[in-house]
């Protein structure tokens, strides 16, 4: 188990029990290793200090038979439960240029989420509306799985960018028989 977890700047006191190893590592430096000691549900109390910030904490546990369970607790010391830590910075802005997939397409031919969801083709979920010139399930198959999902019309061809840089070309790519989205011309 691991997490990055932010710390105030102090002295904290951590506290490990497990049946039946553990190991508490933190930045990269073992604290604690119970591992082939003997020590199985016993707990371990250690102290450290730590600087402001975010710090990288690693829980390696291994259980052989019979009862399981690990506890893992900290606390700044003298008993005071640690300051809630700012909220994290927000992430820059996407340098992402290509189209971004919808994640939830339905039309008269289906709920195509669960296809989205799973990395489907759209021909797993396809649902003929019965018309006469609606499409059938074998036309559907046939046509390669939709990349980029959102509600268009049939048959439409529209180019979408690749790249952020200006100098690489948008491809074009044609809508399904379902309306669900599009896949490359």
């Amino acid at each position: 188990m691991n997490t990055d977890a932010f710390f105030y700047a102090g002295l904290y006191n951590f506290t490990v029990t497990a049946d039946d190893e553990a190991a508490f590592i933190m930045d990269g430096v073992t604290y604690l290793d119970t591992r082939g000691t003997g020590s199985s549900g016993k707990t371990f109390n250690f102290q450290v200090n730590m600087w402001q910030g975010n710090h990288h904490v690693e829980v390696l546990y291994r259980e052989y038979t019979q009862v399981a369970y690990i506890y893992v607790n900290w606390v700044i010391a003298g008993g005071q439960p640690a300051p809630v830590p700012p909220p994290p910075p927000t992430p820059p802005p996407s340098n992402n240029c290509q189209p971004v997939s919808a994640s939830s397409v339905v039309t008269k031919y289906g709920d195509y989420t669960p296809c989205i969801q799973q990395g489907l083709h759209q021909s797993k979920c396809f649902v003929s509306d019965g018309a006469w010139d609606s499409p059938n399930m074998g036309s559907i198959e046939m046509e390669p799985q939709i990349v980029i999902w959102g509600n268009c019309t049939e048959g439409t061809v529209q180019n979408f960018p690749q790249s952020c840089d200006p100098n690489v070309p948008q491809k074009a790519y044609r809508c399904s028989k379902t309306w669900a989205g599009w896949f490359p011309n």
